[in-house]
């Protein structure tokens, strides 16, 4: 989906629910290049936002050096690694 069609379905959504959360992946989190930009708009769109699953991509770990870094500074001390998606 694209951020538009996130926003659209939150809008569309959200006014019949007393609390919303959208998340935009789905079997493995952080898959796709822009998923600090996805994990901001997800919390925009939400009025809930669970914390940051434990599970990490081991595929982001290894190409994207920041990855780690963005992870810890959002909570995350304990984590799963996903190998096949979740």
């Amino acid at each position: 989906m694209t951020n538009s069609d996130l926003s659209y379905v939150a809008d569309t959504f959200k006014p019949y629910a007393d609390k919303f959360e959208i998340a935009s992946w789905c079997r493995e989190p952080d898959y796709k290049n822009n998923y600090k930009e996805l994990w901001e708009l997800e919390n925009q769109l939400s009025t809930e936002k669970t914390p940051h699953f434990e599970l990490m991509s081991f595929w982001r770990i290894v190409r994207d050096g920041e990855y780690v870094k963005w992870l810890y500074s959002l909570g995350v001390r304990v984590c799963q690694l996903t190998l096949l998606g979740m």
